[in-house]
């Protein structure tokens, strides 16, 4: 993974930057960080982000904290929980107050029995479900635990990354050839590579590209040098505020213990979002994804989107030319019923269309009669 740019710790110094690396005398903290994700499981996000606001005063930095607590995010997955639809209860509960001013308890405890009669659900199903979506509200519903000593090197592993997607020349040594790894490096840029006996020599002059698919590609190249022996790196690194440059120089000798990718980096090495060898619907759901590759949510997200190819919407994956063909299909839609509508999404493979709705600026006019409730757009998106 790659740590918010805030978080990163080095010292830059002589023309050179050194990452602050985790040492064993975090593993305390590690230890207390990964109790914290594994007690939280179920629990809802403000709830563990408390939690972790309070490690912050056990003396350590807090960009350490933070960072280690990103990486343990990055191993979790979570989700709106929710009897129906979080969008369709607000505007429900919306329509069923008229616009009027709810002024008493018992004002809002009519309504709220009024509309979880008409959705079919109860009372408290629907208190939990108003707000479900908000990220403050989303639950932890996968944890993906690791060892303190695992957790220490994947941070170590995530800085270093973080820090070489701002290297515009990088040198790499190792033994014996690797085909992947030269692949991804042309990828990343200008490459030229040779050999030495058995010593591989690559240098890589990289082009710009989006900030997704060259982190991608960047933790990509660095998980697979770090798996030969003998492995060297030296990287001319470019700090975005000055425009200065520094000299990063890492080894296996050096550095080789204390920096490693998680299980899941190596495990995902290689893997697309494909299914049965074929590519995608252009409109997927993120659990249904997670569950056909054997990989958390969040993975799942990560995968689908590191190509710029897919945007999530709420838990739905839609790639860009569906997205303007839904704009296009509802712009030219004459008859704006709720009932039509929802159908000419879902000839398009929407499965969740009023989640689609809300995100390209569309409300819905509800009525008595749910079919024949009123789609219209609220604002341009």
């Amino acid at each position: 993974m790659i740590l918010p740019s805030e978080l990163v710790r080095a010292r830059r110094r002589k023309g050179q930057i050194t990452p602050i690396y985790a040492g064993e005398d975090t593993l305390s903290l590690c230890r207390t960080l990964i109790s914290v994700f594994e007690s939280n499981v179920g629990g809802r996000r403000v709830v563990l982000k408390e939690a972790l606001d309070h490690c912050e005063d056990l003396g350590y930095n807090y960009k350490l904290v933070r960072g280690l607590s990103a990486v343990l995010e990055d191993r979790s997955a979570f989700q709106a929980q929710a009897a129906v639809n979080p969008s369709e209860a607000r505007m429900t509960v919306f329509d069923a107050a008229g616009g009027s001013v709810i002024a008493t308890d018992g004002m809002r405890t009519k309504i709220m029995v009024k509309v979880a009669s008409r959705l079919g659900i109860s009372i408290d199903d629907l208190e939990n479900s108003l707000y479900a979506d908000l990220w403050d509200e989303h639950v932890l519903s996968e944890f993906e635990a690791s060892e303190p000593m695992a957790l220490l090197k994947e941070y170590n592993f995530a800085l270093t990354s973080t820090i070489l997607t701002k290297a515009r020349r990088i040198e790499l040594n190792y033994e014996g050839s690797d085909r992947v790894l030269e692949d991804l490096a042309n990828a990343l840029g200008v490459c030229k590579n040779q050999m030495r006996g058995d010593l591989s020599i690559m240098t890589i002059e990289t082009r710009p590209s989006k900030r997704g698919k060259h982190a991608d590609r960047m933790e990509r190249i660095l998980t697979i040098l770090l798996s030969h022996d003998g492995w060297r790196l030296e990287a001319n690194v470019v700090q975005p505020s000055s425009g200065k440059t520094y000299t990063l120089s890492l080894s296996k000798e050096k550095d080789g213990r204390i920096v490693a990718p998680g299980e899941r980096s190596r495990k995902l090495e290689g893997k697309q979002p494909e299914v049965e060898g074929k590519r995608l619907d252009d409109v997927l759901l993120i659990e249904e994804l997670a569950a056909h590759l054997g990989v958390t949510e969040t993975d799942a997200k990560r995968m689908a989107t590191a190509e710029g190819r897919y945007i999530d919407i709420s838990g739905v994956l839609v790639t860009k030319r569906k997205l303007e063909e839904i704009r296009g299909a509802l712009a030219n839609t004459p008859d704006m019923s709720l009932s039509n509508v929802v159908e000419v999404l879902k000839k398009l493979g929407c499965r969740r269309p009023l989640q689609i709705l809300e995100a390209l600026g569309y409300s819905v006019d509800w009525t008595a009669d749910r079919d024949q409730s009123k789609v219209h757009k609220i604002r341009k998106r």
